[in-house]
């Protein structure tokens, strides 16, 4: 019986003990009526905590929240005559706000000045003259780690002009290091958010995070960007799974100088995105191959001054599904000029464009497939094993790209081909010599205009060879757009890649003395000849060699475009066909009868 005893007397002690502890650890739930009493709250709570407003107060100075909290804001206002923040987080555990409206004329909303915490906002309205978002990690204040941000249903509107409103900088992760590849220490969700603004700056810039952009929308009356990031690698993603995204704003998203992934809807899910822009849609500038891709979506420029797309990419970027309207008399594309090489393909897209769609394109290629509204006679190509329109390509160094293609015509097939003829600019020319006597003048340390006669080059010393460059179009595309002979050589290409066809007989342009260019340029031809295929794309681009004043080979290439650098056998035989009018056998045919059968041929499908 005593042992039975002790035991009930220990089992009894253990469940007090339990139910002490429960006592101990619970949240409790405190009603505040004033900013005075919500201060004293926050600064008197236990972590887990909950407190509720039981009607509108006002601050004076910024709400720390240093632990773990509830703020239920019970569907009251709180309005700020701070000219700081209404909100400060700084704690690592988890505070959650919730059912209330936040108003300043003078502060900002949440300015958070620690890492590693949960943010949670939901029911969350805001209306500010300052950031609604920042992060403390200004120069020479960094932080270890990363914080998760958890935002939904909220209407968000802010008065800056001058700003990013939700942002952190570099030095919010990591203490300013490069997180590794698919590490993101920021995590930021947005639910069904509203942000009404009037900034030049970013909404969103939010660097080394992983971004969901979900169901939300933006209308920015000012020239401000959606999301862009520029120092630290950013994963974003702006679908339409919560809801439809509208965005009515200046640009749209955009990156620079790292690596991204930047997904506009997600693939398969014909998400529902809507984007009015009065400037570029997308503004891409990267040489570090971010990767792109936009699934679905409809994208409207209302601009006149603006591209849709401005990019300098050294990657390829796929959109499918898109629809793409503009208003204005701007070209759907602007290049960089810069020596980036990019690859855009359309697949099942609508174009309908009030200006020209590919008539402003630097370093790429565009291929499409299935989309409407674009010319149907644009050069078809494989690539990646499908058929793809081809629309333009390249872009140039000094010397300019071949003039124009046509037939060369021999009284057999086999003996004729395309034609390629080439222009380079006097003032091209001219350059070249110019840069390497400036080089010279540098090496000898003198001035140009100083420059001992002797010495400075002239078109013979610099002993310049002309080339032409002529390969199928579909194997230029192959090389990402690359038309010099290190590109087609390095793609994936069996066989013969290409021709080079060096200008000796048909040079004409420089005098026998070859000191002086003709003020028309230098103009020379090359023929590709027994072709294999009268349907097939043949592109040519020009190039100039010669050596340096150390002895290096220096190498120019021309620019290339195909609509001037591209041609097919069957497509400039039509062409003399219908330049024939109507007297056929007069108008084109004073060659002999063998030639004109050749052109028949070529034209009629016979050959190839």
């Amino acid at each position: 019986m005593r042992k039975q005893l002790k035991v009930l007397l220990l089992v009894a002690m253990v469940a007090v003990l339990f139910v002490m502890a429960m006592i101990v650890g619970s949240a409790t739930e405190t009603e505040v009526a004033d900013g005075a009493a919500l201060v004293d709250a926050v600064a008197n709570a236990e972590e887990g905590d909950t407190i509720k407003l039981t009607a509108n107060v006002t601050l004076d100075a910024a709400l720390v929240i240093d632990k773990p909290l509830t703020i239920d804001g019970g569907d009251f206002t709180i309005t700020s005559t701070s000219a700081d923040y209404i909100f400060k987080f700084g704690t690592d555990g988890e505070i959650n706000i919730q059912d209330v409206t936040a108003t300043s004329t003078t502060a900002g909303a949440f300015q958070i000045i620690t890492v590693n915490g949960t943010y949670i906002l939901d029911d969350v309205n805001l209306d500010v003259a300052g950031l609604i978002l920042n992060h403390t990690a200004a120069k020479g204040n960094v932080f270890e780690g990363g914080y998760i941000l958890r935002v939904s249903n909220c209407v968000w509107t802010s008065s800056a002009t001058n700003a990013h409103l939700i942002s952190h900088p570099k030095r919010a992760v990591n203490e300013g290091v490069e997180p590794e590849e698919g590490e993101y220490p920021c995590e930021a969700t947005f639910t069904k958010v509203t942000v009404n603004a009037n900034t030049i700056y970013h909404i969103f810039k939010l660097e080394g995070a992983r971004v969901i952009i979900d169901g939300c929308t933006v209308n920015n009356a000012n020239t401000g960007r959606v999301f862009y990031a520029d120092t630290f690698p950013s994963y974003v993603t702006i679908q339409s799974e919560a809801g439809p995204s509208l965005f009515n704003v200046g640009e749209f998203v955009g990156c620079g100088n790292k690596a991204y992934v930047i997904e506009i809807g997600r693939e398969g899910e014909n998400d529902d995105i809507t984007v009015n822009a009065t400037a570029s849609v997308f503004h891409f500038r990267s040489s570090a191959l971010p990767q792109i891709t936009i699934n679905g979506g409809t994208y409207n420029r209302t601009g006149d001054d603006k591209m849709m797309f401005e990019c300098g990419l050294g990657t390829t970027l796929t959109i499918k599904g898109a629809t793409f309207t503009s208003t204005g008399a701007a070209p759907l594309f602007n290049g960089y000029s810069k020596p980036l090489l990019a690859t855009y393909i359309f697949e099942n897209c609508t174009f309908d464009i009030a200006g020209k769609t590919f008539a402003s394109l630097a370093n790429a290629v565009v291929l499409t497939s299935g989309c409407t509204g674009l010319d149907a006679n644009a050069m078809t190509v494989k690539y990646g094993g499908a058929d793809y329109k081809l629309y333009a390509a390249g872009n140039g160094f000094e010397n300019s790209a071949a003039a124009g293609a046509g037939l060369y015509v021999d009284s057999t097939v086999n003996g004729s081909g395309l034609r390629f003829e080439t222009v380079i600019s006097k003032a091209a020319i001219d350059n070249i010599v110019a840069t390497l006597n400036a080089a010279i003048a540098k090496k000898e340390e003198v001035e140009v205009e100083e420059l001992d006669p002797e010495l400075a080059m002239t078109v013979a010393k610099l002993e310049l060879k002309f080339y032409t460059i002529i390969a199928p179009v579909d194997y230029v595309a192959k090389a990402g757009g690359v038309f010099t002979k290190a590109a087609l050589d390095a793609a994936d290409i069996t066989g013969t890649k290409y021709v080079v066809v060096e200008a000796v007989n048909s040079l004409a342009g420089i005098n026998a003395e070859r000191s002086e260019v003709d003020a028309a340029g230098v103009t020379y031809s090359a023929a590709l000849v027994n072709l294999k295929s009268y349907t097939r794309g043949y592109a040519a681009v020009s190039m100039i060699e010669y050596k340096d004043n150390t002895g290096a080979t220096v190498t120019y290439y021309g620019a290339f475009s195909s609509v001037d650098n591209v041609r097919s056998a069957k497509q400039v035989a039509d062409n003399v066909i219908a330049d024939a009018a109507s007297d056929y056998n007069v108008a084109w045919k004073p060659v002999s009868d063998p030639k004109a059968a050749v052109v028949d041929k070529y034209a009629t499908g016979i050959v190839g």
